[in-house]
């Protein structure tokens, strides 16, 4: 919601990386996942598989990504926060098996994602009155 504003919420170490899915690939591969039986095991139960767009993106390529979209101006400081204990620097998924056996794949970069998500918002603004109500990091 900060980003809205032309602002930067509080921020753990930018080195810190994850692997951001864009939430319709997500949706796409959980309905995948639940329909379509597993061909070892004859059923769509007790299979396990990574979703993630398997390119791993740090916190300051999101932040710059951000600050372009967004036209924030302020730079971006990092570990105004501290880091929590799953933060690293490396995290990426290994998504070879929904590859394989369901033929899924992400539709959408961090990039893409991230600029249809701000354009959801300024298509529905009344959502930013509830995401400002009952966000998770203190202001």
């Amino acid at each position: 919601m900060r980003g809205l504003k032309g602002e930067l919420p509080p921020l753990v170490n930018l080195d810190v990386a994850h692997d951001y899915v864009y939430v319709e690939d997500v949706i796409e591969a959980y309905l995948l996942s639940a329909t379509q039986p597993n061909q070892k095991l004859g059923a769509v139960y007790n299979v396990v598989y990574n979703v993630g767009t398997g390119v791993q993106t740090s916190l300051r390529q999101a932040v710059n990504i951000a600050r372009r979209v967004m036209n924030i101006k302020v730079e971006a400081v990092g570990e105004t926060m501290s880091n929590r204990k799953w933060d690293t620097n490396v995290w990426v998924a290994d998504n070879r098996k929904i590859r394989a056996e369901l033929g899924w794949q992400p539709r959408h970069t961090f990039e893409q994602g991230f600029r249809l998500m701000v354009n959801w918002f300024h298509a529905n603004p009344s959502m930013r009155n509830f995401y400002q109500l009952h966000r998770q990091v203190p202001a």
